[in-house]
């Protein structure tokens, strides 16, 4: 350890340009060694936590990441005393690497990352560091590193033993985050999670939580590729805000089809141009999940939907009904093969949102369907074996 401590003395002191005769950086660790005790040896590694970012500021990058290195390595040599001295010494560094202002984005990450898997999964501190990470990504890189966290987060913040002040924090830290750089599917997952965390009777009168409800919906609406709504009109917290427009939306968008969509903006649609909503795109989602409907009971059916029939329900004419079953077909909501000449489609594949009681009955007849030949079939092999069984079987004598 005396060498270790020497060693980043004497480079601190380089940087500070400390002349050869007079190395007061140098002289405090001296003695701080000379005098080995646990409060001399934890004092002098403290200090050099505390001047962290002078490091960061005025090294080369291979030099910070050197002498960051060396630095945690300390902890590891304190016995007794390292759990206490090492969650002060990494709030000093943490903290230096947020609040420092220069670039170095990819060494900064580099540092935190090494922090965060230096201490123990469950270690209260993580979240301060995780906290960090989105910060740096979010400053200096790319959040990308840390999007495949985010089905991770609930449990982390268990580990960490968050209270729910906290995991707010970092959840709406994260999603405003992910909301900047455009990772809009991404932020629309986080902002579940906050929502996840509102259920008390004084949730449901805030207004914050209010906007938040609303600031979700319209930006989970508002995302090219999000089609599906279930997952956040079924949140409780979502459900206490059923009056607001952006909610009452959100219903339509889970239970209606175009008919129903189209008579709900006739009704609301002063109430809901403030939200910055793209409804033309909002109508291309609900004639989709609208084909997805129709073509529930022709599953597998070897029988073609007409383009007639799917006009009618989206209120188009023929000519429109390719373009927005490609649409259908290219977002996954409905699986099949089109025929242009007799203007029909076969359905292989088809998403439900919330099923029905019409719509489970063909459902429900598919699986009768199936249980019935799945027993023919056992019944099949059963006897199938029986058979082997008894040719297997020695020849009786008669006498």
């Amino acid at each position: 350890m005396e060498s270790l401590i020497g060693e980043y003395a004497y480079f601190l002191s380089r940087l500070r340009n400390e002349s050869e005769d007079e190395k007061p950086t140098v002289d405090e660790a001296k003695a701080a060694v000379e005098k080995n005790t646990p409060e001399a040896l934890t004092g002098i590694i403290k200090k050099f936590a505390k001047e962290y970012s002078f490091l960061l500021s005025t090294s080369r990058e291979r030099d910070v990441e050197g002498y960051t290195a060396l630095l945690l390595s300390l902890f590891t040599l304190l016995g007794e005393k390292r759990a206490k001295l090492e969650e002060e010494c990494i709030v000093l560094i943490v903290q230096s690497i947020v609040e420092d202002e220069k670039e170095k984005g990819t060494l900064k990450l580099k540092i935190l990352s090494t922090i965060y898997n230096l201490v123990a999964p469950d270690y209260s501190f993580r979240y301060e560091i995780f906290a960090g990470l989105i910060r740096i990504a979010s400053k200096f890189s790319d959040l990308s590193v840390l999007i495949p966290q985010i089905q991770y987060l609930p449990s982390y913040l268990t580990q960490w033993s968050c209270n729910a002040s906290q995991s707010r924090n970092l959840y709406s830290l994260f999603a405003s985050s992910l909301k900047l750089q455009g990772y809009n599917k991404e932020a629309v997952e986080v902002y579940h999670l906050l929502l996840e965390t509102f259920d008390k009777e004084a949730d449901k009168k805030d207004a914050k939580v209010r906007d938040l409800v609303q600031q979700t919906i319209v930006l989970s609406l508002n995302h090219d590729d999000e089609f599906q709504f279930e997952k956040l009109y079924n949140l409780k917290i979502v459900q206490t805000f059923k009056t607001e427009k952006a909610v009452q939306l959100l219903k339509v968008l889970v239970t209606e089809n175009v008919a129903g969509y189209k008579k709900f903006m006739k009704e609301n649609q002063f109430g809901l141009k403030s939200l910055g909503l793209n409804f033309d795109a909002l109508l291309e989602k609900i004639s989709f999940h609208t084909i997805a409907t129709i073509a529930i009971p022709y599953v597998n059916s070897n029988s073609e939907i007409t383009y007639d029939i799917i006009a009618e329900a989206l209120d188009v004419s023929e000519d429109e009904v390719e373009f927005n079953l490609v649409g259908a077909l290219k977002s996954g909501i409905i699986g099949g093969k089109i025929n242009q000449i007799s203007k029909t489609v076969l359905i292989t594949r088809t998403t439900v949102r919330q099923i029905s009681i019409e719509e489970w009955k063909p459902l429900a007849s598919r699986l009768n369907n199936w249980k019935v030949s799945l027993s023919e079939i056992t019944q099949v092999i059963a006897n199938a074996k029986s058979g082997e069984l008894i040719s297997r079987l020695p020849n009786q004598v008669t006498v």
